[in-house]
């Protein structure tokens, strides 16, 4: 018989706390999923004090949740790794992303690919605005993203192809993303999480704390998504 999902976690405290952490993640609060390994098939759980569980293959929820966002272009990826691992708590980490978007008129759909047999269905809402930005997304595993892909292709049409190599890195809570993007060019990208009792003013300023010791200026924002910047014409 398989264990409950929160039963799964290896972690460095009770389990009582796991089951108080597996209730939260029920409801959606200030917890966010992610891949810990590129195609490894382990999902990494992260609550907003900064505490790890680990569990197995499948998601047990499409899981929600806002974050603040800013995407900035950058001369080089290499240029600024060293100053990014001087302040990460984790990391690198690196992920190829094959994200394949389709004709969605409430927000943004798109397949992302890991392997064969890796992939997740994420839908987000974010406005287009140069600077900070509120986004909000759900997450929701497959472990058949090819057929998958045949299916929405059928039912809502390819809107686009991103194709990215992307190095992860956590400095504190935020996500931070150096993107080397097929067609584009290099990118940083800044994703502080929010709980539900946080503003979005609090997660802005925790991104833009990070920008002056990176060296990014706020004329190096960019608007839209990368998806945009390639159908962008020059």
């Amino acid at each position: 018989m398989t264990k409950p999902f929160w039963r799964q976690f290896r972690n460095r405290r009770s389990r009582c706390r796991c089951e108080t952490l597996a209730r939260e993640v029920k409801r959606g609060a200030g917890f966010e999923f992610e891949p810990a390994l590129s195609g490894s098939g382990t999902w990494k759980l992260r609550d907003t004090d900064g505490f790890f569980c680990y569990m197995g293959p499948t998601l047990p929820i499409p899981f929600m949740a806002p974050n603040i966002e800013i995407k900035a272009r950058i001369e080089s990826v290499s240029a600024l790794m060293l100053k990014v691992s001087k302040l990460a708590s984790e990391g690198p980490f690196e992920i190829d992303q094959d994200d394949t978007f389709f004709y969605c008129p409430n927000g943004r759909l798109k397949l992302r690919t890991f392997s064969q047999k890796s992939g997740e269905l994420i839908f987000y809402r974010r406005s287009d605005q140069t600077g900070p930005k509120k986004t909000f997304y759900m997450i929701s595993q497959t472990s058949s993203p090819d057929i998958l892909q045949d299916l929405l292709t059928l039912a809502y049409g390819q809107a686009g192809r991103v194709r990215k190599k992307r190095t992860v890195y956590m400095v504190g809570r935020t996500r931070v993303h150096l993107d080397r993007v097929q067609g584009l060019g290099d990118f940083l990208e800044l994703e502080v999480p929010l709980s539900d009792s946080e503003s979005n003013e609090t997660g802005m300023a925790e991104a833009y704390c990070l920008m002056a010791p990176l060296g990014i200026s706020t004329s190096q924002f960019i608007e839209g998504a990368y998806l945009d910047l390639l159908a962008t014409p020059g």
